[in-house]
């Protein structure tokens, strides 16, 4: 079975700035700053890791055992562009093959962000036979290649600030199912945007 996607560059900016915490949590001195923002670094990450999705860009390898014609992407969306770097394999003689843009275009079902052969192009054949022998580079997030945290939905900007003020006043707690008991609107606010886990 393939491992887990492998985070390759975090996200240069959060979905939500440090002055839009400092609001949401009725701060105005700087002495929490820090913490604020730190606070709203793991609500970012636990919308990500609870509905598969990558918010602000960033750059995943996510890996495979072989080709298929469907190859279904965690962290969507994809940018809009150039959301695939490469797409490698490590062929029968042990060498790690680069495939050819042309052999290859992205797709979507359900929501789900895919990998497929365009139209008259085969995969290689000459894949080794192990586990990770294909690796697919995927930049992830909304908006472009370049995209910012205005681009991130305003439903997910919201769940980040009420995790971010839930955490705040409530320290010891973390991130858990205590938060979404104690505010249920983050079930609601989160469920359209939650990846199908039995497809991807």
């Amino acid at each position: 079975m393939a491992k887990t996607p492998l985070l390759i560059t975090a996200p240069a900016e959060e979905p939500v700035s440090i002055d839009e915490l400092k609001d949401h949590c009725a701060v105005t001195d700087a002495d929490d700053d820090r913490y604020i923002y730190e606070l709203g670094v793991a609500a970012r990450t636990w919308i990500e890791q609870t509905t598969w999705r990558a918010l602000c860009t960033q750059t995943w390898d996510q890996y495979f055992d072989s080709f298929a014609s469907a190859m279904f992407l965690r962290k969507p969306p994809l940018v809009t562009g150039n959301a695939i770097t490469h797409v490698k394999y490590t062929n029968t003689s042990g060498t790690l093959t680069t495939v050819g843009s042309s052999v290859y275009e992205t797709g979507d079902q359900d929501g789900v962000p895919l990998l497929r052969c365009q139209y008259n192009q085969q995969w290689p054949s000459d894949v080794r036979g192990h586990d990770d022998a294909v690796v697919v580079r995927t930049i992830c997030g909304y908006g472009s290649t370049a995209g910012t945290a205005g681009d991130v939905p305003a439903t997910l900007k919201h769940a980040n600030k009420i995790l971010d003020g839930d955490m705040y006043e409530n320290r010891e707690s973390g991130v858990t199912g205590r938060t979404v008991a104690r505010v249920p609107v983050l079930d609601a606010l989160l469920a359209p945007y939650r990846v199908r886990h039995d497809v991807c």
